[in-house]
């Protein structure tokens, strides 16, 4: 009965720190994005980018096209060492980013990773410290 309790103690564990975990391919998607950010790859970007990217910046558009990325994309070259070094965490409750999806907090610039059509994407950017 002690080994039966323990094992399931275990397991339980276990589960909750895999939860907090990162997937495997959403650790290759941020490693192959922040490879392209390095690189100022902007093509190797929007393929790892879910369009209409959502947008959460005081008085901006709500979401960005693929047509209007090109804008954006120096931001996030500054960001490039954060995107590379920084966690991903489970999206918090409350916040902009949907329950699922993880984020990088780079100072207040958050983006966020999500699943689309079973493919791991960069799939928003919000500002806090407006």
């Amino acid at each position: 009965m002690r080994a039966g309790l323990s094992l399931i103690a275990a397991l339980a564990a276990t589960s909750a720190f895999a939860a907090d975990q990162p997937p495997a391919e959403l650790r290759k998607l941020r490693t192959d994005f922040a490879t392209a950010v390095a690189k100022k790859d902007q093509k190797a970007v929007e393929k790892l980018t879910a369009f209409p990217l959502r947008n959460i910046v005081y008085r901006a558009p709500k979401t960005v096209p693929a047509s209007k990325f090109k804008a954006q994309m120096q931001m996030y070259v500054e960001l490039a060492s954060c995107i590379k070094a920084d966690p991903l965490t489970p999206a918090t409750k409350g916040g902009a980013t949907p329950k699922g999806e993880w984020e990088i907090n780079c100072d207040g610039n958050v983006l966020a990773f999500g699943l689309r059509n079973g493919a791991w994407k960069h799939t928003g950017y919000e500002n806090i410290n407006e």
